[in-house]
C-alpha cells in the first residue's frame, strides 16, 4: 500500500520491523497498547482533502503526532501474466483508487465492473490468488512485485499533482526536531458571535502562520463542531506557548495533538 512505501521512506533503516493492519483504527489501538511503537496513517490528499476517520481517531485516541511524510500517489493497473488489457473484466481496488483513476477507467475500461477493496494491497493479493486472468488491481508497483503481477498500464491516476500527507503517531513525542516545525491542534469554540475571529486573531496579531484549519461534526450536538488547525512552531516556544493560553480564553476545549517536523 502507499502507506506501506510513506512508512519505508520515514523508516528506511534496515532492521526496521514492519506490520501490517487492517484499517487505521487498528493501526491507533496498537500503538496504544504499545504493540508497535509509530503508526503510519493518511491524513489528507492533495486532491481529495482530509481522511475523515484519521482526524476523528486523532481526537479520539491519546496518542501524539510524532512527524510526517509526503508520497506522491502514482496508480497503476496489474493482473496476471497471462492476462491484457482487452481481457480485463472486473477491477478491484479500494475506493479512493477509483476516484483517483475514474477518467482513465471510463475512458479505457468503461463497461468492466469495479469491486471495492480494503485496500490496495488486498486487492493486488486477492487478484494473484484468484488466477482469474479477466480481473486486474489498481494499486502502486510494489504491490506487483510483492504479488507477481503484471502491469498492464502505469500511471493511470487522474492528476498527476496527485499527493497523500501521511502522519507518524506514538505515545511518545519527538525530541529531535531540525529544520520547519508545525503544531497541530484540535479546538472547540464558545457559541457566541465572532467566538472563531476571537480565537484566531490571536495568531494574526503575532504573525504565526497558519497552515490548515477546517470543520468537522462534534457528533454530540446537532451543528456543533470541532475545528482542526495547522500552523507553524513549536508548542514549548514561548511565544506559541502563550498563544496558546490565550487561545484558551476563547475556546470551551483545545487538544494540542503534536509539534512535529513539516514534511520536506
Amino acid at each position: 500500500t502507499f502507506t506501506h512505501i510513506a512508512a519505508l521512506d520515514y523508516f528506511p533503516k534496515s532492521g526496521t520491523e514492519f506490520r501490517a493492519y487492517n484499517n487505521s483504527l487498528e493501526i491507533f489501538e496498537n500503538t496504544e497498547k504499545g504493540e508497535i511503537d509509530f503508526g503510519v496513517i493518511p491524513i489528507e490528499n492533495s486532491l481529495q482533502g482530509t481522511v475523515r476517520e484519521t482526524l476523528d481517531l486523532l481526537i479520539e485516541k491519546n496518542l501524539i503526532i510524532y512527524g510526517e511524510v509526503e508520497q506522491r500517489i502514482t496508480q497503476n493497473l496489474m493482473s496476471l501474466e497471462t492476462s491484457d488489457l482487452s481481457k480485463i473484466k472486473t477491477i478491484i481496488s479500494h475506493p479512493q483508487a477509483f476516484a483517483q483513476a475514474r477518467k482513465w477507467i471510463n475512458t479505457n475500461l468503461s463497461t468492466v465492473n469495479l469491486m471495492n477493496a480494503n485496500s490496495t494491497a488486498d486487492a493486488a493479493q486477492r487478484v494473484s490468488e484468484g488466477e482469474d486472468e479477466s480481473f486486474a488491481a489498481i494499486g502502486p508497483k510494489i504491490s506487483s512485485k510483492l504479488y507477481n503481477l503484471k502491469i498492464l498500464s502505469t500511471s493511470i491516476e487522474d492528476n498527476p499533482q496527485n499527493f497523500t500527507r501521511f502522519l507518524i503517531i506514538s505515545k511518545k513525542e519527538n525530541k529531535q526536531k531540525e529544520g520547519k516545525i508545525k503544531t497541530s491542534i484540535v479546538f472547540i469554540t464558545k457559541h457566541t458571535p465572532g467566538a472563531l475571529y476571537s480565537a484566531l486573531k490571536i495568531y494574526a496579531e503575532r504573525k504565526i502562520n497558519l497552515l490548515k484549519i477546517e470543520s468537522r461534526p462534534r457528533r454530540k450536538g446537532l451543528w456543533e463542531y470541532i475545528f482542526l488547525m495547522d500552523f507553524e512552531g513549536d508548542k514549548e516556544d514561548s511565544q506559541i506557548k502563550d498563544v496558546l493560553e490565550k487561545m484558551n480564553e476563547n475556546v470551551i476545549w483545545y487538544k494540542i495533538l503534536g509539534s512535529y517536523p513539516m514534511a520536506k
